[in-house]
């Protein structure tokens, strides 16, 4: 009982250093790379759907509202829209892997790409509300394509993450890399 644990906290562990790795890499890392303008890569929702998909919900929904407050507070937004949105997106990921118990590699990819969407789209509301009447097509170039093309290239990297951060926990049940994958 202790050695179960043991496990379940060091795949919290990993996943909290994840998280906060990931966050650190989105906000001052990987933009000396890539200019802000052309790509923005969110790292922290393509990591709240992946958990979602190979553990379930606790993993995917917890590390959303986690992952959120993380952007939100690297941001310097405040707590926000994100923490709920990336909890739903992480909880949607298992409702569908659980719904359809095929190939979790397509259905995360699937429900990654619909959740990049939502993201596109909360980031319309928050550029609406703070800045008021901007144009529209203005939001969809300079907002809505780079973090649309900048999650797509992640996206694919995420996955494997998954896998790894919640090895501790898989291992407890016995499950094989065959029935997740």
């Amino acid at each position: 009982m202790k050695k179960n644990a043991a496990l379940y906290a060091l795949s919290i562990a990993m996943c909290v250093a994840c998280g906060i790795l990931a966050c650190a890499a989105q906000t001052s890392f990987l933009p000396k790379f890539f200019d802000d303008a052309y790509l923005v890569l969110d790292l922290l929702l393509c990591l709240s759907v992946a958990l979602g998909a190979c553990k379930g919900p606790a993993f995917g929904a917890f590390f959303g509202i986690y992952a959120g407050i993380l952007a939100d507070s690297a941001n310097g937004f405040g707590i926000s829209l994100l923490p709920l949105f990336y909890m739903l997106c992480g909880y949607l990921a298992f409702v569908v892997c659980e719904l359809i118990p095929k190939n979790k590699f397509i259905l995360y990819c699937a429900t990654c790409v619909l959740c990049i969407l939502g993201r596109a789209v909360v980031s319309v509301i928050y550029v609406m509300l703070s800045m008021g009447s901007v144009p529209l097509l203005d939001v969809a170039r300079y907002v809505c394509l780079p973090i649309i093309l900048g999650t797509l290239i992640v996206m694919p990297l995420a996955y494997p993450v998954g896998l790894l951060l919640t090895l501790p926990v898989r291992f407890i049940q016995k499950q094989t890399i065959d029935k997740i994958i």
